[in-house]
């Protein structure tokens, strides 16, 4: 698949220029609803790139804005999440497979937790072509990463008993607070997209004290990946 456009979604400045150190002739392109998006380049691929704020709110308004005035080819979000599965260890990668929001409550009404009403699906599957490059581009640079399954909400994670519900009742393979939520716009937009995390913690009791140490090494890496993706495609 070519690429000639890429739309780059984080939540924080510190994933973001963790990204936008790899690019070149980074400039303005569009200021809209608080947003700052810039343009850079990679070889002879555009790339969009943003912080949208945290949560999902801002996640999925992040992401209309940048479908209505960009159309990027594909979208990515990128940056830091919480461990689920009990294989991931901090600076290791999940390659979304799909994802879904774990927040989302109509159970009173008889749906499952986590099952959006009158939708086909609420579980978003990711675009699996890129998703290859990113494990390819993991092995490139000598990381952990594996395909997962990533559950997002407006909480973080940091106990064990809501990361064993996460797992239990959504089999989520990491947590954060913005991804599904990209996911779900361009699942109704027709737009294919993709989420890379690398783990800053692991969403138990000590989260509160591993993730502001090791934010900024995860996102690090995820910067790092990003641009090794960037070299394959």
């Amino acid at each position: 698949m070519d690429w000639n456009k890429i739309g780059v979604i984080c939540a924080m400045d510190e994933e973001r220029d963790e990204v936008m150190r790899h690019l070149e002739n980074v400039r303005p392109v569009l200021q809209k609803a608080g947003l700052s998006i810039v343009e850079g380049n990679f070889g002879k691929i555009s790339v969009y790139l943003v912080t949208a704020g945290i949560g999902k709110v801002n996640s999925a308004m992040c992401t209309q804005v940048m479908i209505d005035s960009l159309d990027p080819d594909i979208l990515l979000n990128i940056g830091v999440a919480g461990a689920l599965a009990p294989d991931l260890e901090q600076g290791d990668i999940i390659i979304s497979e799909a994802a879904q929001e774990h927040d989302l409550d109509c159970s009173d009404l008889g749906d499952p937790k986590g099952v959006i009403p009158r939708m086909d699906t609420s579980i978003f599957p990711a675009d699996q072509t890129l998703a290859q490059d990113a494990l390819k581009a993991c092995e490139q640079l000598g990381c952990h990463g594996r395909l997962g399954k990533v559950v997002s909400g407006d909480q973080f994670i940091a106990n064990a008993e809501k990361k064993n519900m996460l797992v239990r009742e959504f089999q989520g393979d990491c947590a954060e607070m913005e991804g599904a939520a990209m996911a779900h716009v361009c699942y109704l937009n027709q737009k294919p997209w993709l989420i890379i995390r690398s783990i800053s913690d692991k969403a138990d009791g000590e989260a509160e004290l591993s993730y502001p140490e090791f934010k900024f090494l995860a996102a690090r890496r995820a910067g790092e990946l990003f641009a090794c993706i960037m070299k394959n495609i």
